[in-house]
């Protein structure tokens, strides 16, 4: 939720880090990014990219070396409070030599102190 009080959903925080945007099209329903790392980095992502749909995060793909996908994102069902808009679902597939790992998560009740 950082990410949205800060008002950094969209670039999922990326554009203050290491990764730079090397790639944008927009297909006519999703704006698609890639950002990938401004330096050799000794760890596994070397590549993220974004789909925004309706000016909201829609999904991430995370890439690691040789372009293969580690995982992915998908944010859906957005609520607005108090002009800030939450995706209320978070849908995450993790990529691993044991299998590939599913995840939903939920949030409601979402209030801003």
């Amino acid at each position: 939720f950082n990410l949205i009080l800060k008002a950094q959903l969209g670039t999922f925080g990326l554009r203050n880090s290491p990764f730079e945007m090397t790639e944008s099209t927009n297909d006519g329903e999703m704006i698609l990014s890639r950002w990938e790392s401004k330096r050799a980095l000794k760890g596994p992502l070397t590549a993220y990219e974004i789909a925004l749909k309706d000016n909201k995060l829609f999904g991430i793909i995370t890439r690691g070396k040789n372009d293969e996908v580690l995982g992915k994102q998908f944010f859906s069902e957005y609520l607005e409070v108090e002009g800030l808009l939450f995706p209320t679902k978070c849908e995450e597939v993790r990529y691993e030599k044991e299998g590939t790992h599913t995840k939903v998560t939920t949030y409601s009740n979402i209030y801003l102190l």
